[in-house]
């Protein structure tokens, strides 16, 4: 079976009751309870969000960024968090056991609640505590890197806590530390250079372009796990082992992965002689036998998202399949639309396991993305009240206007 998904909890306060990927990757997102420090349980509630279809002509990069955008978006107001990655695999035969899936380092889910703050102080101009935020969410990140998947969160903490430090005591020397770190790890990083100061924009622009003509070293990573892979800065390298080249000097994350291995992760240096890791993997314990079953693949629903036939007798029988499968109470398909100018619209239509669906609020982007995390936190807004009720006299009873 091919495909990857990946699993993350959303969650919203229950005194609001809102709740704040891309090629052929799926995120299985739950909006249920958890326990975040200082935070209180919220009611449980999960949806399945498959690849974005694209109308028109929308850029590959663009599609990407905003299915990433629809991961990391949905977890902004500490509602969201990305919880661990997986391979689907079909049901082991009855009497087989399985291995259980990784449990969630609780420092993941603090630190996108502590980013989340961190940019909601950010944009209320409160730029000291928003620098505490992004810091403790920078250490958060870091202490429980080997089960971070979604290296653009680490980033973009790194991103903002330097905007934030530009204006401090430290000035421009803490900035373009944390501006280099955030580079280092994702070299397409932006900043919001709308209200941006002219002389923050000109130190970005600096260190962006002497990372760029820097030296580049590589990092080896030798071991032996079958089916195990290395990723360096959340980006796949290769089986184990592999060798990662081309790397800006300076610190950098090596994870090595696999099904039924328990994670691997290390911080290494990279400067002009290659660094060797040497990693030594543990395998998962097995656990509990089950029966068989049939697992819905990622392709069986993406047809479905990418014809706009969400309410079609195949689809609805694949839905409910995929909702008793994997628990979740919605299926997510986002549409990604370019009009003639280039002008982008984002659709999202939520489903629910019986089968009925509704379209949200559709979004316009900036043709460069500069404002798609505020439209992403709309749509994580309204999600939360699609999801916390249902509004079945808006359900469609054809494919949605946005396809015809």
């Amino acid at each position: 079976m091919n495909g990857s998904w990946r699993v993350v909890r959303v969650a919203g306060r229950l005194r609001s009751g809102g709740l704040r990927r891309s090629a052929r990757w799926a995120v299985l997102v739950a909006l249920g309870p958890a326990w975040l420090a200082g935070q209180p349980a919220v009611a449980a509630v999960r949806a399945f969000v498959l690849p974005s279809a694209i109308r028109g002509d929308v850029r590959p990069l663009h599609q990407k960024r905003v299915d990433k955008g629809l991961v990391d978006t949905l977890g902004f107001t500490g509602k969201v968090t990305t919880v661990a990655d997986a391979t689907p695999v079909d049901p082991p035969e009855k009497g087989k056991k399985v291995r259980p899936p990784p449990k969630v380092d609780a420092r993941l889910e603090r630190a996108d609640m502590l980013r989340q703050q961190g940019t909601d102080l950010q944009q209320e101009g409160k730029l000291g505590p928003a620098l505490g935020r992004f810091q403790a969410a920078i250490a958060g990140y870091r202490g429980a890197f080997s089960q971070l998947v979604d290296y653009t969160k680490l980033a973009d903490a790194y991103a903002r806590a330097g905007v934030c430090a530009f204006t401090g005591k430290d000035g421009a020397a803490q900035a373009a530390g944390y501006l280099d770190a955030g580079l280092r790890l994702q070299p397409t990083l932006a900043i919001d250079r709308r209200k941006a100061d002219k002389a923050l924009l000109e130190l970005f622009d600096a260190r962006r372009a002497a990372l760029e003509a820097g030296p580049r070293g590589s990092v080896r990573v030798e071991g032996v796990a079958e089916g195990a892979e290395v990723f360096v800065d959340g980006v796949r390298v290769g089986a184990l082992p592999a060798t990662a080249s081309g790397l800006p000097f300076g610190e950098h994350f090596v994870q090595v992965r696999g099904e039924g291995w328990q994670p691997f992760a290390k911080t290494v240096s990279v400067g002009r002689s290659e660094a060797l890791v040497k990693a030594k993997l543990k395998a998962v314990p097995q656990e509990a036998e089950v029966g068989a079953g049939k697992v819905i693949a990622i392709g069986d629903l993406a047809a479905c998202t990418q014809n706009g036939d969400m309410v079609g007798r195949a689809c609805l029988k694949l839905a409910a399949a995929l909702a008793k499968q994997t628990a979740c109470a919605l299926v997510l398909h986002p549409l990604i639309v370019s009009d003639r100018y280039g002008r982008l619209t984002l659709h999202l239509f939520v489903q629910r396991a019986d089968g009925k669906t509704v379209a949200l609020g559709p979004r316009e982007l900036d043709k460069a993305l500069s404002d798609l995390n505020a439209k992403l936190t709309e749509i994580a807004e309204e999600l939360g009240h699609v999801a916390a009720e249902f509004p079945e006299s808006r359900a469609l009873d054809g494919k949605p206007k946005a396809y015809r």
